[in-house]
């Protein structure tokens, strides 16, 4: 029973040493967050857009805003400090995020303009999907890690023509190793997924991110 506790003392110092490291990201708050997003009908305009484009074969412009940058740079931060554990390293790969963001809409149908071009060869603008990422770690086993993931869509005059908001979740195993960042990236993606496939009668179910 005392090498139990002594484990399970050693986990906890553990666990909150290395979260302690690490300051809490800074979010701001965005006057489309209000929207969250106009509800179905910010959502059924986030399926025409996703759906048209397919259609049309038109690559879209990412737009990455502050939250997600913050996001980013914060999971850079975290791996940083977890760079000796190897399971906690891999959870907070920050490329991940927009990897399988992009390995999702691409997924669908849709491919992103190569780097950071807004212009297509005509120098008309593109149409452009902003990603809005805030991440919220939980602390210790059985706790959830929540990531709030917003993607606004434009079109090629810049009009806000639809968006979707979702919540993804992962709960901390025992003992924490990792803090299910990835498992919450992953839960919002599917999420999304869902929607599309609800939306647009397409089978997307052998999509694996």
């Amino acid at each position: 029973m005392n090498c139990f506790i002594k484990l399970f003392l050693l986990i906890f110092l553990s666990v909150t040493l290395l979260l302690g490291c690490v300051s809490a990201p800074s979010y701001t708050e965005r006057k489309q967050d209000g929207m969250k997003v106009a509800g179905l009908d910010g959502q059924s305009g986030f399926v025409k857009f996703m759906t048209d484009l397919e259609q049309i074969k038109k690559p879209v412009f990412l737009i990455v805003s502050d939250n997600t940058s913050e996001t980013i740079s914060y999971l850079k931060r975290q791996r940083q400090a977890n760079m000796y554990s190897a399971l906690a390293y891999s959870d907070f790969d920050q490329d991940y995020l927009l990897e399988s963001l992009k390995k999702t809409i691409e997924y669908f149908g849709i491919n992103f303009a190569d780097g950071s071009a807004s212009m297509d060869k005509e120098g008309s603008r593109l149409p452009a999907i902003e990603v809005d990422v805030k991440i919220h770690l939980g602390a210790l086993s059985f706790d959830t890690t929540s990531l709030d993931l917003t993607l606004i869509c434009f079109d090629e005059s810049g009009k806000v023509v639809g968006s979707i908001y979702r919540r993804g979740k992962g709960i901390i195993e025992w003992p924490a190793w990792t803090f299910s960042v990835k498992s919450s990236i992953n839960s919002a993606l599917q999420q999304v997924l869902a929607v599309l496939k609800e939306g647009s009668g397409r089978d997307l179910t052998k999509f694996s991110i």
